[in-house]
């Protein structure tokens, strides 16, 4: 595996982990009624 490929992974993973906070923030905000 190179750096880049690392990097790459490292990236997916954080993308990631954004979109599931918005998908939260989303989800909650509707239950709360915002």
């Amino acid at each position: 595996m190179s750096l880049l490929d690392i990097e790459r992974l490292d990236l997916d993973i954080h993308g990631e982990a954004i979109l599931r906070d918005v998908t939260l923030s989303v989800e909650a905000g509707q239950i709360v009624g915002v």
